[in-house]
């Protein structure tokens, strides 16, 4: 007979009591053990097996030993026992399940459960505190043993899993008499799930002491890892950030406010003789304008464009160059692809005879193989090596244009704040190589890393995916700033919803004729609920020069970033017809909105997986409802105005009526989506909750009663016309005239990337 469920609780809540009882016993262990981490001894301390020779029944002794300061210690093993630190592993897979358990998950906007989230959040908190200590105590166990144990590593079972962006060096050579690669590999995977559980709680202190100790432990780690310690207020180095500050408050800086980020307030003006309405921008400083020009000449003469990038990424591959030309294969990587691969890109810098590879030779590197490093790579370089490539003026430039910095553990390494992903406007054109890399029409856009640093990953400015270069192959098939009414008073409006770092609308800019073109009144506005994006915005049309300045300081703003819930800017007024009257009407919107079908952990606000996930309702699509419901409030009357968007849909077979329900009657929706693309809903799932941080292994995933059947990652465009009209469009692979090898494919996504897929969206969407 089943035991009741109250009992079952009971017992539960029991055994939770039971395995934080132990945190806060190891915690005081943990005083005693940071301090044996931090001392070196004359002779290797020996571990005790048991009077009956079994290794696994003994616990270390330390007794007889002394450090260096003379003091002896005895009976420590009551502090670092095998036995303790099975314990430790038991009891923290146990509260990670257990917090699965209580976290409140929801789908929905409202919140009917309020006082259950209130009751609840003290058992989170001391569940999460609780997952810190055991995670820093088993992490340092795990390097006390590893120094002073003669047995090998798989004697002893720690149960960390490594981290999907770690990778292992166990190929590299090493100098006899150290510890095994394998084993510091396993030692850096506890330190790290230790800062990952600490950054969950809150307790950035731990966090950043927890890098620091596995950065010192394997020292690539600081270089290739160095964007976790970025965040912090003022650029302040944390390397003095140890026992001694144990307590104190670190200040972390989510909205950039310097250097290229710099705003100036904005006054809202009535509409101006245009009809162009003044709205609450994010205006920038002429100190962020002038610095936008300098470091786009530097990136200019340096030869960083991405034709030279991806022949790095390419040779830090060990792939032959031609193998990969667009031409041949039509490959484009994304930035995520550079970065994805730093750990090659970190070898060919650092331990092989490569063109990369200018250490100790007396030579200076390439200055773009340099800033690739540093932006496209992640890699954090010596000053030294920088300022010899590039000159010591443009990395003073570069740093007071808050794009670098000193590295926050050690000052004699550089780190960039951003990435930088570099664009020709002519990419997805499919001219030759040459011709490209001669082109000056160059395009630079910042973002942050997709490893998450010391800041919120709800706040971040989200990198450059495949996603958004498919819908800027779908643009760039025509002039979105072209004016669709000429004479004295030919204007122009173009709206980039949803902006992120601004790319799709600046990388349109760039490309057109009539952005620049003085008989054309051309707007570009730029809006993200997202605070930290809109600066990014705002500063990536100052690097591209999209916003002009005189000689007496004032601007000419034909670009515009507006904080924003979808098309109401915050902080503005609020009617009806709030929309139109607000921010106008465009001729075209683009628009690459995020689709959330993941729970929401309301009751650990560092468990939310980004910034747009409130408010993604029970399917996920609550912002793209927004969107599309007003879309044609904000789109200017006449056919030949369209909303261009990327997003994923789900049940892609029917996606069209799903659009068409939330339209005017008078709406024509066309989607082209990747067949090879569809996702059954337990896949969507499952990648999902991983990008999430939740443990799929321990709980069922079902977003809205099995409605769900697939979802897919989708063009589309709508439109005005006098009847409505809907269309599906398939791409399917195996009609391509190109086939890429297995070996070029390595990313997925990419397929509307391809000489055909481009034809392809272009034929049917525009």
């Amino acid at each position: 007979m089943a035991e009741p469920s109250h009992l079952i609780q009971h017992d539960i809540n029991q055994e939770v009591d039971a395995a934080l009882n132990l945190s806060h016993q190891l915690s005081h262990h943990l005083q005693q053990l940071r301090r044996l981490n931090q001392l070196s001894y004359p002779t290797p301390l020996q571990f005790d097996y048991g009077n009956d020779g079994d290794p696994n029944h003994g616990d270390i002794n330390f007794a007889g030993h002394t450090s260096k300061d003379g003091s002896a210690f005895t009976s420590v093993e009551r502090y670092a026992s095998t036995s303790l630190l099975n314990s430790a592993i038991q009891c923290v897979d146990f509260l990670e399940q257990y917090l699965e358990s209580i976290i409140n998950y929801s789908w929905e906007d409202d919140d009917d459960n309020y006082n259950d989230v209130v009751q609840s959040q003290q058992r989170v908190t001391e569940v999460l505190h609780g997952i810190v200590i055991l995670r820093e105590y088993i992490a340092r166990c795990s390097l006390l043993q590893s120094k002073y144990n003669p047995r090998p590593s798989s004697d002893i079972h720690y149960g960390v899993s490594v981290k999907n962006d770690d990778y292992n060096y166990a190929n590299c050579d090493y100098e006899d008499g150290g510890v095994g690669v394998e084993e510091t590999d396993d030692i850096c995977d506890h330190f790290l799930s230790w800062a990952i559980a600490a950054k969950r709680a809150g307790l950035i202190e731990d966090c950043i002491q927890a890098h620091l100790c596995r950065m010192n432990i394997e020292p690539r780690w600081k270089q290739l890892d160095a964007v976790r310690l970025l965040g912090v207020v003022d650029n302040k180095p944390v390397d003095k950030v140890g026992e001694e500050r144990r307590g104190c408050i670190i200040e972390i800086e989510e909205v950039p406010t310097k250097g290229m980020f710099e705003t100036v307030p904005h006054q809202v003006l009535p509409a101006d003789k245009d009809g162009f309405p003044s709205l609450p921008t994010q205006n920038p400083s002429m100190n962020a304008i002038l610095l936008g020009k300098r470091v786009h000449g530097i990136f200019h003469s340096a030869g960083y464009n991405y034709w030279n990038c991806r022949r790095m990424l390419v040779d830090v591959l060990s792939s032959p160059d031609e193998e990969l030309s667009p031409n041949r294969w039509n490959r484009i990587y994304s930035a995520n692809s550079f970065f994805e691969h730093r750990h090659e890109a970190f070898h060919a810098f650092y331990e092989t005879k490569t063109a990369m590879n200018r250490v100790g030779s007396g030579e200076s590197d390439e200055p773009d193989r340099v800033l690739a490093g540093l932006y496209l790579f992640g890699i954090s370089l010596e000053r030294t090596r920088v300022s010899s490539a590039i000159g010591e003026e443009n990395t003073i430039t570069l740093i007071d244009a808050g794009l670098v910095r000193n590295h926050p553990a050690d000052a004699t390494y550089l780190v960039s704040e951003v990435q930088i992903y570099p664009l020709d406007t002519g990419i997805f054109e499919w001219r030759t190589e040459e011709e490209a890399s001669s082109s000056n029409n160059r395009v630079y856009c910042m973002t942050d890393w997709s490893m998450e640093s010391l800041r919120s990953p709800r706040n971040a400015a989200m990198t450059i995916g495949y996603d958004s270069l498919e819908l800027l192959a779908l643009t760039s098939g025509k002039d979105i700033f072209s004016p669709t009414t000429g004479g004295d008073h030919a204007t122009s409006r173009v709206l980039d919803l949803c902006c992120g770092c601004g790319i799709q609308g600046i990388f349109a800019a760039k490309r057109s004729s009539s952005w620049s073109n003085p008989s054309v009144r051309t707007e570009l506005l730029a809006m993200d609920v997202n605070t930290r994006a809109v600066r990014f915005a705002m500063a990536n049309a100052c690097l591209n020069s999209l916003v002009a300045s005189d000689e007496h300081g004032s601007n000419s703003f034909k670009y515009s970033s507006v904080e924003a819930d979808v098309y109401e800017p915050v902080g503005g007024i609020s009617d009806v017809d709030r929309s139109s009257r607000q921010i106008g009407r465009f001729d075209y919107i683009l628009c690459n909105p995020p689709f959330v079908a993941v729970p929401i952990a309301k009751n650990v606000a560092g468990m939310a997986p980004a910034l747009y996930a409130v408010g993604g309702g029970r399917d996920g699509m609550n912002v793209l409802r927004c969107i599309l419901e007003q879309c044609f409030d904000v789109l200017a009357d006449g056919i030949n105005r369209q909303l261009l968007m990327v997003t994923e849909l789900p049940n892609i077979e029917t996606s069209c009526a799903l659009l068409s329900s939330m339209l005017p009657s008078t709406a024509r929706v066309r989607v082209a989506y990747i067949e090879d693309d569809v996702e059954t809903t337990d896949d969507y799932a499952k990648e999902r909750e991983v990008e999430a941080g939740f443990d799929i292994a321990t709980r069922d995933w079902n977003p809205s009663s099995n409605q769900i059947v697939n979802r897919a990652l989708a063009l589309i465009t709508i439109s005005r016309a006098i009847t409505s009209g809907m269309n599906l469009f398939c791409f399917r692979t195996e009609l391509e005239s190109e086939i890429v090898p297995a070996s070029a494919t390595t990313d997925e996504e990419d397929q509307f990337l391809t000489h055909d897929g481009i034809h392809f969206v272009r034929k049917h969407l525009l």
